[in-house]
């Protein structure tokens, strides 16, 4: 059964214990415990949104089980208070309950999501979420409409991680370019394990996140975000997938491409041939004698027709990628050179993937001994900003306390950020430095 919850400021909570931002309505059905990891997700930054929604899909365990977790968050009218508010509401679902959904991003759009909460706080019934047939099937016609190419809807499906830049207005555009790159998927329940949100917030998990939208006012740079989909300058990476962009752009694709089927070559079968034995049948049956050696002459025979049979020369089959050329990154024609934007975008995925890791010193290193430095001066700064953003991030964990449960968890993550304000270059070192001293220093307060 799918359960909803519903977190806004009112002057009492759904269990009457407080009052402010709070749980004011939840599924009946929904337990206490998941209902507390539930209320704790998304967060709403009024400045950076002005009144703009969000919306966001998560994959959590609890007690054994995986809940696909479907959200809006939009600022709504003031509160009891007369200050600022926001709604956000949770669509929890099963494993079993998203078999009959299309993708995350269809189901959010199709869903009746409330603009406020204007009621006492109250327990709801059952919560019926109905399945439609798939609305985004390629051609995928949105990312046509954005891009000029619907075959960089493949692009999403280039590294671990999809960057993603956007305008705080542009939300319902990115669910509609998700679902089209979810489609592609040719199992449906695969659309189900690329998480999202349409515009990352300082506090927030970035692990929770495949696909990440980072908010750009003004605009992002297109040369400085060359590796991201970068939707107000209309520019995305070269897909890494070949046959995901071709069929983004006809909706065709093979049942050998669609299965995954492996298919031989020609040359790959060989025939099969046993060559039996002469034997002396019992009883002196000299015919049965003849009949078996001319099968074994005939046998032979064929055999060497097949050895002397001309086969054409086998193609050389092309590396996944290749480095390019030194030279080619002196060439201000990059959209000639495809290896080079190829194997650029898996280098800033492994760089992304270091930076969640928190290796710091490797996320660098790699940078600073690809040779990509020409290519993109402005890069290292970008990577730099991105490390700042994910201390940032931890510190902010550690200052509400919420993903750990001993001092020891807390100590490795301060560890690490202190690892990062030793870098030379990373900017904000001073404010940073006093947050963490803060937070060190109420970690060593007693407890009662």
């Amino acid at each position: 059964m799918a359960h909803l919850l519903v977190f806004t400021s009112s002057p009492t909570s759904l269990t009457g214990s407080r009052s402010g931002f709070c749980t004011v309505a939840r599924s009946r059905a929904m337990s206490e415990r998941l209902a507390s990891i539930v209320e704790h997700l998304g967060v709403y930054d009024v400045e950076k949104m002005r009144g703009k929604p969000v919306f966001e899909y998560r994959k959590i365990w609890f007690a054994d089980s995986q809940y696909h977790i479907l959200s809006r968050i939009c600022e709504t009218s003031a509160d009891y208070t007369n200050r600022s508010n926001y709604i956000a509401e949770h669509l929890v679902l099963s494993r079993d309950e998203i078999a009959n959904l299309a993708s995350p991003a269809q189901t959010i759009l199709e869903y009746p999501w409330l603009k406020k909460w204007d009621k006492d706080p109250e327990f709801l019934g059952e919560i019926s979420v109905g399945g439609s047939a798939q609305k985004f099937a390629p051609p995928s016609l949105n990312w046509k409409a954005e891009f000029a190419d619907a075959g960089f809807a493949a692009s999403l499906f280039n590294g671990r991680i999809a960057e993603i830049r956007a305008l705080n207005s542009d939300g319902e555009r990115l669910l509609k370019l998700f679902a089209e790159s979810a489609a592609l998927q040719t199992r449906p329940e695969k659309a189900w394990d690329y998480t999202f949100t349409t515009a990352f917030t300082k506090g927030e998990n970035p692990a929770d996140f495949v696909w990440k939208t980072e908010i750009s006012d003004p605009p992002a740079d297109a040369e400085m975000f060359a590796d991201c989909v970068n939707l107000p300058a209309k520019t995305a990476p070269e897909p890494c997938s070949k046959t995901l962009a071709a069929y983004a752009r006809t909706g065709r694709i093979s049942n050998i491409e669609r299965l995954g089927l492996k298919v031989g070559k020609p040359s790959d079968i060989k025939p099969q041939i046993h060559i039996a034995k002469n034997f002396k049948p019992s009883g002196g049956n000299k015919k049965l004698t003849v009949a078996a050696a001319a099968c074994a002459a005939a046998a032979i025979v064929l055999a060497a027709a097949f050895a002397l049979w001309p086969s054409k020369p086998e193609k050389k089959q092309k590396p996944f990628y290749t480095q390019p050329d030194a030279n080619a990154y002196n060439s201000a024609d990059m959209s000639k050179i495809s290896t080079a934007k190829t194997t650029y975008t898996n280098l800033r995925s492994e760089i992304r993937a270091q930076i969640e890791a928190k290796n710091w010193g490797e996320a660098l290193r790699i940078w600073d001994e690809s040779g990509y430095g020409e290519y993109n001066p402005k890069a290292r700064s970008e990577i730099l900003a991105q490390i700042g953003e994910k201390v940032d991030a931890m510190l902010g964990a550690l200052e509400s306390r919420k993903n750990f449960k001993t001092p020891p968890e807390a100590g490795a993550d301060i560890q690490k950020i202190a690892e990062a304000l030793k870098i030379k270059d990373l900017k904000n070192k001073k404010e940073r430095l006093e947050r963490l001293q803060k937070i060190q220093g109420q970690l060593l307060q007693p407890s009662f």
